[in-house]
């Protein structure tokens, strides 16, 4: 219990992925995918419980055997491409109100794409959950270039949509924008509950990641750079 409230930590882990088969299983650094945030939610200091929430019966036993208390069987329903996060975590949710007389004030919803992610970055962030009394925190990182510079593509590809004052800029002169990184979001239960979804709004914060910590891997490419980058780390948590 950190600062007298609960922490749940809550791993999604599909066997399904289109763009990227089997990924939640396949071998990063000698070990799988999912084994990352599995150990990294287990090495936290301020997680009081962690649910694997999964429909395949390898992840499952995959977490049992690294120490995860409460292993979920996710139904069919909410496992396919467009199933909605929001129930999948409210599945999670009621589970453990049958599994364990505790009760949770916030949960930590811990994507397995995001391998480099640590112990640290989760402690880290409700550690600043607390400090900023919000009722969510999501990870963010700075983005790559600025959104000043982007466009769309008409269907005969063109792009007059431009404007040219901000093409002659450079990109130190653009103020700094963020994104979601996928690697932390946080969420007060009572409030997630009551509102049926995910919380963006007045006590609403960012947490924010280095881009290197801040990989999210979606198809082959992401996680080729994520192999290089674990060659260049230690095996931490």
């Amino acid at each position: 219990m950190f600062q007298g409230k609960r922490f749940l930590g809550i791993i999604p882990a599909r066997k399904g992925s289109k763009r990227l088969p089997n990924k939640n299983l396949l071998t990063l650094k000698d070990r799988p995918l999912i084994s990352w945030t599995i150990e990294s939610a287990l090495h936290s200091n301020n997680l009081d419980s962690v649910i694997l929430s999964s429909d395949s019966e390898k992840i499952l036993s995959l977490g049992e055997n690294y120490g995860i208390e409460f292993p979920l069987i996710r139904p069919d329903y909410l496992s396919e491409d467009d199933s909605v996060r929001e129930d999948v975590i409210r599945h999670a949710i009621n589970f453990l109100k049958e599994e364990d007389c505790q009760n949770y004030d916030y949960f930590v919803y811990l994507q397995p794409t995001s391998p480099l992610r640590t112990s640290l970055h989760i402690d880290a962030a409700i550690e600043f959950t607390i400090d900023s009394n919000a009722k969510s925190v999501f990870s963010v990182c700075e983005i790559d270039h600025p959104i000043e510079w982007s466009s769309y593509i008409s269907e005969n590809k063109s792009m007059e949509s431009f404007n040219v004052e901000n093409l002659i800029k450079q990109s130190q002169e653009f103020k700094k924008r963020f994104r979601l990184n996928g690697a932390i979001y946080i969420c007060n239960i009572e409030n997630f509950l009551q509102c049926s979804s995910m919380f963006f709004g007045k006590d609403s914060y960012a947490f924010e990641m280095d881009k290197f910590s801040s990989i999210d891997i979606d198809d082959k490419y992401d996680f080729m750079i994520a192999e290089s980058f674990m060659e260049n780390i230690k095996n931490d948590c």
